[in-house]
């Protein structure tokens, strides 16, 4: 769920609410037919019974790639499925006048409460990146940085040989919204995240640093593969135009890179990747500069 929009995890978490208490009230309601014998529909007992449920239709509705290759989200599938076939059972049961045993009845309200465990699992990681993020751009926020980079030292003594550090600043960003507004501005940090976001490979990690600058972690990348991606970067920021109101606004950024191998110092690390920046803004902006010595 890690490259999920803000905007697309606060609707996740809405709507996985509201199948979470329509599934609270089908268990009330089971319980209802099975103690009072009040009648049920046929399709409670159907094979298919866990897809038409409320909660059944939430799960097999439309969702984003990432959230269908989540483990968790994929493991509650079973646990539906196995809840709704007891409880079809037990229906049946009742149904021929067969009593229901302590037993099955037990197995029920254990697939039950395992069941929720697993979707109040997944409410809690979607909640957690939800406070990862800046409500703003939909980036990590800089809260987060400074664990993010200690596993990706983690990763470079284990996994990885060398990784990069692209540090991101607007060019002139204070006269957009002077000239346009601070609402336009927020339009424009917006869209160069979602550009930003878009064109990142899995594994990179994308971070709100300050106002108007970003930074980018890429994992398995060395200076040249870097380079060349800040570099693309740069050029789609600069081709980019941002529509507010009947204004088209242009912007371009300023992009350092640095590299981190295992015999880097972290905070070492993030001052070349400003040092870069600050570079790449002396010599005229809207370019990309590698720290050197």
């Amino acid at each position: 769920m890690q490259k999920l929009r803000h905007h697309d995890l606060e609707s996740l978490v809405q709507r996985l609410d509201l199948a979470i208490e329509n599934h609270r009230l089908w268990v009330r309601q089971l319980m209802r037919i099975l103690v009072c014998q009040s009648d049920h529909a046929e399709l409670d007992k159907s094979d298919d019974a866990h897809t038409c449920c409320d909660f059944g239709r939430w799960y097999y509705g439309q969702h984003p790639e990432g959230l269908l290759d989540n483990p968790t989200f994929k493991n509650i599938e079973f646990l539906h499925h196995e809840m709704h076939r007891i409880a079809s059972g037990m229906l049946y049961k009742q149904d021929t006048g067969q009593g229901i045993s302590e037993a099955e009845f037990e197995t029920f309200y254990s697939e039950l409460d395992v069941f929720v465990r697993e979707v109040e699992r997944l409410k809690a990681q979607m909640q957690k990146l939800l406070y990862l993020r800046d409500p703003l751009t939909g980036a990590y926020n800089r809260a987060t940085l400074k664990e993010e980079l200690y596993l990706l030292k983690d990763m470079l003594s284990k996994q990885v040989e060398t990784a990069c550090i692209l540090m991101l600043d607007l060019d002139n960003f204070k006269g957009v919204n002077d000239r346009y507004g601070h609402a336009a501005g927020d339009e424009v940090l917006k869209a160069v995240a979602e550009y930003i976001q878009d064109n990142l490979r899995t594994l990179d990690k994308f971070f709100r640093y300050g106002g108007e600058e970003f930074l980018v972690t890429l994992v398995n990348s060395n200076l040249p593969s870097a380079l060349a991606t800040a570099e693309r970067m740069r050029e789609g920021l600069c081709n980019l135009v941002v529509e507010f109101g009947n204004s088209q606004i242009k912007i371009s950024a300023s992009i350092g890179v640095a590299l981190i191998d295992a015999e880097s110092d972290i905070k070492e690390s993030l001052e070349q990747a400003d040092k870069a920046l600050y570079t790449a803004k002396r010599n005229g902006r809207n370019r990309v500069e590698l720290w050197s010595q």
